[in-house]
């Protein structure tokens, strides 16, 4: 328990203890493991550089037909602010913020629920870099949404709700 209420150090989300002991282990596991591509006699130095420079981003693009993620996919950077409206409006107290999506990630139909039954509104979906795709209308007294987006390509998308000055982005994958 005293491991856990030590104060994190910058930019951690662990204290000093437990950032040691992870950092021995994984050191460890790296350093015992033959497959590691450091301890590969076989691949060149020009290899291993290519490889200590790539992120886990470039990894997946390299893979997937997903064309766009942001920089560090561990954390999620916040959405710009074209998506997201004015500063005010995200500060309110939100009666949409039960909205849920699924399935997540989606090949043709996502369904919303708004968590509540709407006094009207709209859903927009936009790319991961803001650009506004498509825009559905929420009817009053509405609650659940079935939205085609079959015709989306693979990737990261943000799906912005909105209602009575009140928003809500979701981000969602799209997958063929």
């Amino acid at each position: 328990m005293g491991l856990l209420a030590e104060d994190n150090l910058a930019g951690k989300s662990v204290g000093k203890t437990i950032s040691e002991m992870l950092k021995v282990q994984f050191e460890k596991l790296r350093d015992g493991d033959f497959y590691y591509y450091q301890n590969d006699p076989y691949l060149t130095k020009n290899v291993k550089d290519r490889i200590q420079k790539s992120s886990l981003s470039d990894l997946l693009i390299r893979n997937t037909k997903i064309l766009t993620f942001q920089s560090n996919v561990f954390f999620s950077e916040p959405c710009p602010e074209e998506v997201l409206g004015t500063t005010s409006a995200r500060s309110k107290e939100s009666v949409i913020a039960e909205a849920i999506l699924f399935p997540n990630p989606v090949s043709k139909m996502l369904q919303v629920d708004l968590g509540h039954h709407s006094n009207g509104g709209t859903i927009n979906i936009s790319s991961a870099d803001g650009k506004k795709i498509i825009s559905f209308i929420i009817n009053s007294n509405q609650q659940f949404m079935d939205l085609d987006v079959s015709e989306l390509k693979e990737g990261l998308y943000i799906l912005t709700i909105s209602e009575n000055d009140q928003i809500k982005s979701i981000k969602f994958s799209k997958l063929d």
